[in-house]
Parts: structure tokens; C-alpha cells; sequence
């Protein structure tokens, strides 16, 4: 079994030939979930490109007929190391009654809380205290690259009791400074590259769901791969958007990989293959949520005496049609 390296990534496993004499699958060890990617045949080689490259320290299995027959563990290759790539929402601006906050790292983390190496400071220099939910487990991807931190709850709902005593965690024209410590190590005991520091403002509390009649599209041509562009009428939670829109024909999935725009405020779907002529729909689940965390059939923050109980169900899906010509 020989691992292929570009660019400080682990992007191909290839395997003798006479390994794989029956169809083999790549799993995630310990979650057992199947890793999506391309087979291909290369000499008396068999090579798997996962769509995603692998991750360093994680353990993955090569599955045969059901039973795991090898391991492969991706580590040693990669020097540089841990940073922050990315912290969502992205804007300068958020309502100040944010409800999540997204870190992304070049790496998996280790297994330390978040607590102690994120604080967040006022326009003074002063720590603001008990700003996040102190959730345990932390809420990490499989691949414990993308930490998704809350805001306290509690604090954001008006009227209950943390709300009273402490106040929301952001006011509406106050700056704020987000610092992650460098002493932050990553999962191979290493601290972080630098660390890491954005400011941003508290802006209009955002008490409206997200209203998709709103949205405009702009809508390929027939015969072609022209990406299908979705706009928002305001910036959506960045975790959720390409989880909750899906494009299908009738009963029929269109395979392709979406990229959520600048701003969190758009997202673009390329299709795998050409578009065909017809009709299209673009599901959406209600689930999906913007920055305060309202969905497509709830506002987050409400009385509870307000919620008509016939319509806060399970979460359910929205389509929006739209039409390719000849």
C-alpha cells in the first residue's frame, strides 16, 4: 500500500493489484463511515482519491466484503503547522444577537476544551465572561477541523433568567475582539501557528425568519455545466448552507458540489454533469438558519405562549421550482 502526497496533502492510496481481487470500500475507523472518492486503475495498481484528502492522525480502514483488512493511518508527512483558516460569520457586522460562531484549523485539534484559549474583549480591552456555552462535548466535526461554538442561549432569549442578570453577550454598536491563544495545540501536541485575532460589530438584532420567496437566481443554460447561483436576502448560518439545499428533477438528484458565496450571503451549485431542458427544483430544508439562528418556520428567540403548536413540527423541506429551456 503506497500513500501519494501534493501540496502537504495525503490525496491517493494505491494498492498491489492482487489486493483487490473483490471490491474494496475506505472507511473511517472508529465513526465507520464510508469516505466518498474515485477508483482507478493505474499499471497492476488499484488507487483511491478520496474527494476529500485524508486527514493526518486519523485511522482509516480498507474494508473487503465487510471485514477490515487493512489500516492506514495518514501522519508524519506535513510540517508546517496548525493555524486558524477561517472564522464564520465572516462579516464585520453581526446582529447582536448572534447565536453560533464557526472556527476552521488547517488540522484536526486535539482533545483540549476550547475554554481556556478563546476569549472575547470590548472596544476597553476588557474580558467579557461567560460569552459561550460551555458545551460538552464541544460540537467538532468528524474530522475535528471546524469547532462550532454557541453563544449562550440563556442569555440571548429575552426574558429568562441568565438574560436578566447578565444581559445579552453582545450589544448593538459595540466592538468586540475574538482571540484564539497560539497555546491551543492541535492533535499532534503542537500549538498553533500564530494566534489568531478578528474584531467586528454588534449590529441590529435580526428577529425575522429567512423568507426564500426572496431569493433570486440566476439560471444556467441548457447543454451546458454553467453553475446555478442562489442569492440570499440575507447572510445564513455557514455550517447549514450547503447541508440543507439539494437541486432534483422530479424524484431524480442532481449530483454536483456547491460553494457558499462571500459573505455567507450566496451559494453556487456546479453540476456534474449537463444541464437537460425542464423543470427543477431546489429543496430546502427549514432547518436552515441565519445568523440569530431563526429558521424557515421558527424565530428563535420567542415567548413560548406565542408558538402555535400546528405549525412548529418536524423540520420539512420548501422547493422552489425553476425552468431550463431548449
Amino acid at each position: 500500500m503506497e500513500v501519494l502526497w501534493k501540496g502537504g496533502k495525503a490525496i491517493t492510496v494505491c494498492f498491489d493489484a492482487f489486493e483487490t481481487h473483490s471490491p474494496l470500500e475506505v472507511i473511517l475507523l472508529g465513526k465507520q463511515t464510508s469516505i466518498f472518492g474515485n477508483w482507478e486503475q493505474k499499471n497492476d495498481q488499484w488507487c483511491f482519491t478520496p474527494v476529500v484528502s485524508f486527514t493526518e492522525a486519523l485511522q482509516y480502514g480498507i474494508v473487503r466484503e465487510g471485514v477490515i483488512v487493512d489500516t492506514l493511518v495518514i501522519e508524519g508527512q506535513t510540517r508546517e503547522k496548525t493555524r486558524v483558516v477561517a472564522t464564520y460569520p465572516s462579516a464585520d457586522t453581526v446582529p447582536e444577537n448572534l447565536l453560533k460562531v464557526h472556527l476552521l484549523f488547517s488540522a484536526p485539534m486535539g482533545e483540549q476544551y476550547s475554554e481556556g484559549f478563546i476569549t472575547v474583549t470590548n472596544a476597553d480591552g476588557d474580558t467579557l465572561s461567560k460569552t459561550f456555552l460551555p458545551l460538552q462535548p464541544e460540537l467538532w466535526n468528524v474530522t475535528h477541523d471546524h469547532l462550532t461554538l454557541w453563544l449562550d442561549p440563556g442569555r440571548i432569549k429575552r426574558g429568562l433568567g441568565p438574560n436578566l442578570w447578565l444581559g445579552q453577550p453582545l450589544n448593538k454598536g459595540q466592538t468586540y475582539h475574538l482571540t484564539i491563544s497560539a497555546e491551543w495545540k492541535d492533535r499532534q501536541g503542537r500549538p498553533l501557528e500564530t494566534e489568531y485575532r478578528r474584531t467586528f460589530v454588534a449590529g441590529d438584532a435580526d428577529r425575522q425568519k429567512p423568507d426564500p420567496s426572496g431569493w433570486q437566481f440566476s439560471i444556467p443554460v441548457a447543454g451546458t455545466k454553467d453553475p446555478l447561483h442562489i442569492h440570499f436576502n440575507e447572510v445564513m448560518d455557514f455550517s447549514l448552507i450547503s447541508d440543507c439545499i439539494s437541486v432534483w428533477q422530479g424524484q431524480r438528484f442532481i449530483p454536483g458540489d456547491f460553494r457558499i458565496g462571500k459573505g455567507e450571503s450566496s451559494i453556487t451549485f456546479y453540476p456534474v454533469n449537463d444541464w437537460a431542458p425542464g423543470r427543477y427544483q431546489i429543496s430546502i430544508e427549514t432547518r436552515l438558519e441565519d445568523l440569530a439562528g431563526n429558521n424557515l418556520i421558527r424565530l428563535f428567540d420567542v415567548d413560548v405562549g406565542d408558538i402555535d403548536s400546528h405549525s412548529v413540527t418536524e423540520d420539512q423541506i420548501i422547493e422552489m421550482e425553476f425552468e431550463i429551456g431548449k
